[in-house]
């Protein structure tokens, strides 16, 4: 049976309006962040692409750099071999969308390294321990509310300290801490660690409160193995807010205490204005998810 993440990334190889061969693509409103299309699951679209593109089918790395905001509906995905070796598949994807007037326009470029296969039972070094991250009885869901419906097909398990922004009680540490699955419990592969590096609430709310947006501007992905759990061991950290620029380092690691997949983000940091509505929104839901927490117990 065909899942909702595997529906919602499905692709169609068809002639462009240019006469060039391309991948068609509904961008989905299921993996929403404040309305807007999630960048990691957009990024499983474009990985997806160049995944048609060659018999290599092991994506190690991809970076994309968000140009323009996409919304849901249709996206068009080309693409170029950059290289070809022994060992890796370099490929570029363009994602374009047409904007109000009809005219199509670049939205995301990403670089996709692919590989044979995953590496397997080489050499193994880990200089740092997997995170402590508490039990899941112990985390708190974070439920959907309005145009964030990632979180109703995402399950996100956050430590209690990870929800102090949403009651203006920020933590001193930019850092997120939890677990993850899909909502159907759709076993992991490539093209969903890739939205997984991304469904997390940005972790700088953690340490500033609510913002009124961290939109994502670069977003590197690499991916060491596929893991055999449903349930993956999440921590996001961000250590440096300079002249409105944030980074976001991510580390995602699997039941038996092997590492699937690190992240690097750079985002814009946009404090500006936070309504009412908003913060009442935000508290709203926080409470929610503590009487869930407590139902779950």
């Amino acid at each position: 049976m065909t899942t909702l993440f595997d529906r919602d990334i499905q692709l169609t190889v068809c002639q462009s309006p240019e006469q060039e061969l391309a991948d068609f693509g509904q961008v989905s409103d299921n993996f929403l962040v404040n309305g807007v299309p999630n960048g990691g699951y957009l990024m499983a679209m474009m990985a997806n692409a160049a995944l048609s593109h060659s018999e290599r089918q092991a994506p190690v790395s991809m970076t994309a750099n968000f140009l323009r905001r996409s919304v849901p509906g249709e996206m068009a995905f080309k693409h170029e071999l950059m290289n070809r070796s022994g060992q890796f598949d370099r490929l570029e994807i363009k994602a374009l969308q047409k904007n109000k007037d009809g005219d199509e326009k670049e939205a995301i470029r990403a670089f996709v390294t692919l590989m044979d296969e995953f590496p397997g039972d080489g050499e193994l070094r880990y200089e740092r321990s997997e995170p402590e991250v508490l039990p899941r009885d112990e985390c708190q869901r974070m439920l959907p509310f309005p145009n964030y419906s990632i979180f109703r097909n995402v399950i996100s398990l956050m430590e209690p300290s990870s929800f102090g922004w949403m009651k203006d009680e920020p933590s001193e540490r930019s850092e997120h801490k939890g677990w993850i699955r899909l909502a159907d419990e759709r076993p992991w592969d490539a093209l969903s660690l890739i939205l997984a590096s991304d469904a997390f609430p940005p972790p700088v709310l953690a340490s500033q409160g609510m913002v009124a947006w961290v939109p994502t501007i670069e977003l590197s992905v690499q991916l060491r193995k596929i893991p055999t759990s449903r349930w993956l061991k999440c921590v996001f950290r961000s250590n440096y807010i300079t002249d409105g620029l944030v980074e976001e380092d991510g580390e995602i690691w699997d039941e038996e205490g092997h590492l699937v997949a690190i992240s690097r983000q750079l985002a814009q940091f946009k404090r500006g204005h936070v309504s009412k509505t908003q913060k009442i929104s935000m508290r709203a839901a926080s409470a929610v998810m503590a009487v869930d927490n407590w139902r779950r117990k």
